[in-house]
């Protein structure tokens, strides 16, 4: 029985909770959103649940207006958007603004300013119009035609975009051109259109100064050419040279015409610079010569070659002597023309004795000729010709001579340097230029050409001198048989004396470096001989007493120059100057040197000791600094050298030269 009523309980209890889950849910609210267009475009009405958001909102349009959005009262004041809350059915209300047209002003400037543009708003009175400029014209205003029909226009209102075009006139440009008469007499300016021309006005006049033109630019003095066509403004400067009367000029001339190229030198390095006495130069070297008894210190064969050109444009130039007794009295003689003919300076001709002489200032150079026959020492009896020239403004100097028709120099003289080229007795052609900086460090060059036994033989050479040394680099060999290579001498510019030099030389395809040493500096060989072959003319070289030839030692290796001699002891040429008598005289001497090539250098001294018993110890006693000097003074110097060694053949060398000046 209790079971069933436990039963009954649960069926009741079930049968209830079936009962509640039957009831209907509660009804959904919606309400209506109208939209008042107010004479915009019609929008359908939107259904909207309760508590929801409007979303998004429709648009509408209106003629001649803008839409200001939606707004939930008539007055318009507040403002309905996609977040405004719907509880109620409602109306929202269209908001409207005038529309206001907006044009484009289009001005057409007919200028490289191109169109400018303007915006602006309908039924505006628009009078800000831009101020265009056009080289060499007028602006004559705005028009609203292109072809400025009608007035122009100052203001306009704007109900549409426009276009207004600008109006120009063209105005002939004038340009002026002004005279800086840097303390002259006034030149005034000229103003003139475009494209006339202007004739040279009148010379300024300045006290203490000669007019010699107008330039553009002071720095290089160009002279204007008359005349002149106007394209722009324009500004010329007088040009005045120092006033000194046209005699002083000559007298300047006559006073400096003396020049001496080896001036430029270092002392020890000119000719004569380094004096021996000719009992200094005697060892012959059939018997034992001490070679601490040797005189050392002779030129080598490049630097002699300088010098020896260099004599002989001095040897020409003894001719000028006779300008020290002509010179007074062609001052004389050519300022009494003057003073009668103050104008006339460009020809001027008369006779002092056997000297015909010509005078001419030609712009700012002037040039005095001298010609006359007599006996020339060296020469003989010749026809000589001097023409000299000096420029009156630079100071620059240049010269010819000529003697009879074999012998003949051409100079210039500069500030920081000079060139010359000269021929001499029909078998020398030379030319050299030579140049000094700032620092008094010199550099040249010399080409010289030579008839030798109806053979033409060709040598040039380049020097360097710095505040230590001469380097000087050449081919010239004249004493080497054969000889086809390059040396570079090294010398010590306080003293003249030869340290060393190297050599290269190419035979049968093998290149070989040489470096060569007066025997003053080794210690280890302390007397030298020579014999000489009667058959072979080979001299057999003998050292410290000994009965056997000095030894030297192939190169040995499986290299092209296995069989030649690491080192050995030549007798080379080298060139001193004897003064005696007050003449000084050139001599050429042999003098023992050893050479070693440069591959085997650090193995010179066991080389020597190992090959010569009689030679205990030896030495090379040159520094690391003297050889890497040596060294790299051939490693600078011989491209160089190698590309511009041809660079002046005879021919040109001649040209430069020219002939003799002709009197017209």
């Amino acid at each position: 029985m209790k079971k069933i009523f436990i039963i009954l309980g649960f069926l009741m209890a079930a049968f209830v909770l079936v009962a509640c889950g039957d009831e209907p849910a509660p009804e959904l609210k919606t309400y209506t959103v109208t939209f008042d267009v107010d004479g915009g475009t019609s929008v359908s009405n939107k259904t909207v649940n309760e508590g929801s958001t409007l979303g998004t909102l429709p648009t509408t349009t209106k003629e001649n207006f803008d839409f200001a959005g939606w707004y939930t009262n008539n007055a318009k004041t507040e403002e309905a958007t996609s977040s405004t809350v719907v509880n109620s059915n409602m109306t929202i209300y269209a908001k409207w603004t005038n529309k206001v047209n907006i044009y484009t002003i289009t001005f057409v400037t007919n200028s490289p300013e191109g169109t400018v543009t303007r915006k602006v708003n309908e039924g505006t009175l628009f009078s800000d119009f831009p101020t265009p400029n056009k080289a060499n014209h007028e602006f004559k205003g705005w028009y609203l035609e292109d072809e400025f029909t009608g007035n122009s226009v100052n203001s306009i209102e704007v109900t549409s975009d426009l276009t207004l075009y600008a109006n120009w006139q063209y105005i002939t440009p004038t340009y002026t051109l002004t005279f800086d008469v840097d303390g002259g007499s006034a030149v005034n300016a000229i103003t003139v259109d475009e494209d006339m021309s202007i004739n040279k006005p009148q010379d300024p006049t300045k006290e203490g100064f000669k007019f010699a033109g107008w330039t553009t630019n002071l720095s290089t003095k160009v002279e204007v050419q008359w005349p002149i066509t106007m394209t722009s403004n324009l500004k010329i400067y007088a040009i005045w040279n120092e006033q000194v009367a046209i005699g002083q000029y000559l007298s300047s001339l006559l006073n400096t015409y003396k020049f001496k190229p080896q001036d430029i030198l270092p002392t020890h390095m000119q000719a004569g610079g380094v004096l021996k006495t000719q009992a200094q130069l005697n060892s012959n070297y059939a018997t034992f010569v001490n070679t601490n008894q040797i005189t050392f210190g002779g030129y080598g064969e490049q630097w002699q070659m300088v010098l020896d050109n260099l004599e002989q444009a001095e040897t020409l130039f003894t001719v000028l002597s006779v300008i020290d007794t002509i010179s007074s009295a062609s001052v004389v003689a050519f300022n009494n023309y003057l003073d009668s003919n103050p104008d006339d300076t460009s020809n001027y001709e008369f006779k002092l004795g056997i000297y015909n002489v010509y005078i001419s200032l030609e712009g700012e150079v002037l040039s005095y000729v001298v010609d006359y026959t007599a006996n020339i020492p060296v020469f003989g009896e010749q026809t000589v010709q001097i023409a000299l020239n000096y420029n009156v403004v630079t100071s620059d100097k240049d010269g010819r001579i000529q003697i009879g028709d074999a012998n003949s120099v051409k100079y210039e003289v500069f500030e920081d340097g000079f060139t010359i080229a000269s021929k001499y007795l029909g078998f020398r052609t030379s030319y050299i230029e030579v140049l000094e900086d700032e620092n008094g460090h010199i550099e040249g060059s010399i080409y010289e050409h030579m008839t030798v036994a109806g053979k033409s033989l060709s040598s040039a050479a380049q020097f360097k001198v710095d505040d230590t040394y001469v380097s000087v680099v050449g081919n010239k060999a004249g004493a080497i048989l054969g000889f086809s290579g390059t040396i570079v001498e090294l010398y010590q510019k306080s003293t003249g004396k030869l340290l060393g030099y190297e050599v290269k030389e190419t035979l049968s395809s093998i290149q070989y470096n040489t470096l060569w040493f007066n025997l003053d500096s080794q210690t280890g060989i302390t007397n030298i001989k020579y014999e000489t072959d009667t058959e072979t003319q080979i001299k057999e070289v003998y050292v410290n007493n000994g009965t056997t030839p000095f030894k030297t030692k192939s190169f040995g290796g499986f290299t092209l120059k296995t069989a030649s001699r690491r080192y050995d002891i030549e007798f080379r040429i080298q060139y001193f100057y004897v003064m005696e008598n007050d003449v000084l005289t050139k001599v050429s001497k042999v003098v023992p040197m050893l050479f070693i090539q440069v591959e085997k250098y650090d193995e010179l001294s066991v080389d020597i000791t190992s090959q010569n018993s009689n030679i205990s110890n030896f030495t090379l006693n040159i520094t690391t600094a003297l050889k890497s000097r040596i060294e790299s003074d051939y490693a600078s110097l011989i491209p160089i050298f190698d590309i511009q060694k041809d660079e002046m053949n005879y021919e040109q060398i001649s040209a430069y030269i020219g002939t003799k000046v002709v009197i017209d």
